[in-house]
């Protein structure tokens, strides 16, 4: 009986009259296109919308009513004392998120994409935890202590209004996710030591300062994306991490070498633009399938590296710097759309640009040399190519841009 109350409790403050599907709930009182006396009777909750009972029918196990246009706000849970699942994602749903004290089963928790407010509710007695999606609200106050949640997989609470640290995650060894990108925390980064299964790490859009964590021991890193923060120190190494598709420091104070990227065969996507970054560009021989990387805004010196391989590039930035020497041949890179290596210091000859591209900025450098009617993008009727102008004396970038190139 506890438990029916509970469910028609959630029907009845969440308008189950309005929603898409609520076949054969009751709440009390059965919506007149159901009306079908025998699911009035007790114990038949098992066969209403989205409520799934254990073997013998006798407890509520899951209740999975995601996107099913539930509105208004959720009740005292505390009757569901054997819910392993509570599922209510994208719905529009307000007011704050309940207790969850009582569920001490309590596997999955997801009221992600909904109007929540108010804070996150207290994990102390959910040792069975595994996933807690409440990103996509308008959640306010702390991120809760974790440390007792040490079957935790998955902890998404992006996209919020939190204040204040991210708690420490010690001892979470099954932590894979932890997505608390897009609040206001502040504070450090704590240690991610120990933390082996970490696979998404995202804390980008906050107000974190100090340095970035040793992440050397993290093995199965695939995601890691830090900006627009107030990071400082320097990137932290990165070999052996060949699982790390992604890395993204950009708008951050970070200082110091780039890091060497040998044997990252897996990244795509390496962006620490708009940092205070200094020495040179590490090899990019190797990474097959790097397709954008942004080291612009910096303070880098020395030659830009060679892209011999890099035939997925799509995207390669590297202006706002200090760079010398020419620019190597871009032959091979069929997919390269965009090429912004101006601000720097370059010189020496202008390469044959690939047919791919559209959109470049090479200006201003020292580079000085004329087209030739050879290069296959010479624009014969202007005299000009869409690469540079004709011709193109040292520093300037009158006529550099046509065609639809972007300076």
């Amino acid at each position: 009986m506890q438990e029916r109350n509970a469910l028609e409790s959630i029907y009845t403050a969440t308008n189950g009259n309005g929603w898409a599907l609520n076949t054969n709930w009751c709440a009390g009182k059965c919506p007149a296109d159901v009306a079908e006396p025998q699911f009035n009777l007790a114990g038949t909750e098992c066969q209403w919308y989205g409520v799934t009972c254990d073997g013998a029918q006798s407890h509520v196990l899951r209740i999975e009513l995601g996107a099913n246009q539930l509105g208004g706000s959720l009740p005292i849970l505390s009757g569901l004392s054997k819910v392993t699942v509570f599922d209510v994602h994208s719905n529009q749903l307000l007011g704050p998120i309940p207790s969850l004290n009582q569920l001490h089963d309590l596997a999955y928790f997801s009221v992600y994409g909904n109007a929540l407010s108010g804070s996150l509710p207290a994990l102390n007695g959910q040792s069975r935890l595994t996933a807690f999606y409440a990103f996509d609200n308008d959640l306010t106050g702390t991120i809760p202590v974790l440390s007792a949640q040490d079957m935790l997989a998955a902890f998404q609470v992006n996209d919020n209004r939190l204040t204040g640290s991210i708690p420490s995650l010690t001892g979470l060894t099954h932590l894979e996710s932890f997505l608390v990108s897009g609040n206001q925390l502040s504070g450090s980064i704590p240690p991610l030591d120990g933390l082996t299964d970490l696979q998404y790490f995202w804390v980008y859009g906050n107000q974190l300062s100090g340095a970035i964590p040793d992440l050397s021991n993290l093995a199965n890193l695939i995601d890691v994306e830090l900006s627009d923060n107030r990071l400082s120190g320097p990137v932290p190494a990165l070999g052996g991490l060949t699982n790390l598709t992604i890395f993204v420091a950009s708008r951050n104070q970070l200082s110091g070498n780039l890091p060497d990227l040998a044997g990252l065969i897996n990244l795509s996507r390496f962006d620490v633009s708009a940092n205070q970054l200094s020495g040179t560009i590490p090899s990019l021989s190797g990474l097959g399938n790097l397709f954008n990387f942004d080291v612009s805004d910096n303070r880098l010196d020395g030659p830009l590296p060679d892209w011999t391989g890099l035939t997925g590039l799509q995207a390669f930035r590297a202006s706002g710097n200090q760079l010398t020497g020419t620019i190597p041949a871009l032959i091979g890179l069929s997919s390269l759309n965009l090429f912004y290596v101006g601000a720097n210091r370059l010189s020496g000859p202008v390469p044959v640009p690939p047919a791919s591209l559209s959109g470049a900025s090479l200006c201003p450098n020292l580079l000085s040399t004329t087209p030739s009617a050879a290069d296959p993008l010479w624009n014969s009727a202007t005299g000009n190519s869409p690469w540079w102008a004709t011709p193109y004396p040292n520093n300037r970038c009158d006529d550099l841009f046509t065609d639809g190139f972007d300076a």
